[in-house]
């Protein structure tokens, strides 16, 4: 069983009331950093990570990135920044990662995070994602609309291509079923593309609870199935 997990939004939990992120990133520093942090956020911040992410994994990086605490922030063990790299949801503490190495992640990679009055380590998490393309359509489920406004849809597509070819005339669909072949490799922590969630097995989540990790938010809105 998984369960989607979200960085979480609530006042309460970070501190902020932008519902967004803890941490901020100077965006002139952050693009004009040198090396091979910079060659990452130029690759990791687009869509072609998600065609070729072997790419990632040749990376040898040395870089320290500086961030500071917003304003009322409350540094959590997982957090929201800005600005946003694509497909680098959170900043992860040590302490959460030292929780999470012991089981099955698969490929991942971690650049370094200095925040500035905090004494304690912090890293940009990236794992490997599972594309749109690897999705088994026939079962997966998509939408558009709320059904506050009333013009909520469901659809249903036949193939990567079919789903692809409606994105460009679409592209505020979102997933509301995610469905993988049993066949593919079962981590305990799951990219998905298509999904601002991450998902965490239910053993891996109770591991972080039982630890006390912070800034999680649990998030009912999206199912995980696998299908023969």
């Amino acid at each position: 069983m998984y369960i989607p997990i979200r960085v979480s939004s609530k006042p309460k939990v970070i501190g902020v009331k932008n519902g967004i992120s803890q941490i901020e990133f100077d965006r002139n520093s952050f693009l004009k950093l040198k090396g091979k942090f910079y060659e990452f956020y130029n690759l990791f911040n687009s869509y072609t990570i998600f065609e070729n992410q072997n790419l990632a994994f040749n990376f040898n990086n040395s870089d320290v990135l500086t961030g500071k605490k917003l304003k009322n922030a409350t540094i959590t063990d997982i957090m929201g920044f800005s600005p946003k790299i694509m497909s680098i949801p959170f900043i992860i503490s040590e302490k959460f990662y030292n929780v999470i190495k012991d089981f099955n992640i698969g490929n991942h990679i971690l650049f370094e995070v200095d925040i500035i009055d905090e004494r304690d380590k912090y890293f940009l998490f990236f794992k490997k994602y599972i594309t749109d393309k690897e999705l088994y359509f026939p079962k997966s489920k998509f939408f558009s609309g709320d059904n506050f406004s009333g013009d909520y849809k469901s659809f249903v597509f036949s193939n990567y291509i079919d789903y692809k070819n409606y994105l460009e005339i679409n592209p505020l669909i979102q997933i509301e079923s995610i469905a993988l072949k049993n066949t593919i490799i079962k981590e305990d922590l799951i990219f998905f593309q298509s999904s601002f969630e991450v998902f965490f097995s239910n053993e891996l989540l109770n591991k972080l609870n039982d630890n006390n990790i912070t800034g999680m938010e649990v998030f009912n809105g999206i199912d995980l199935i696998f299908v023969d």
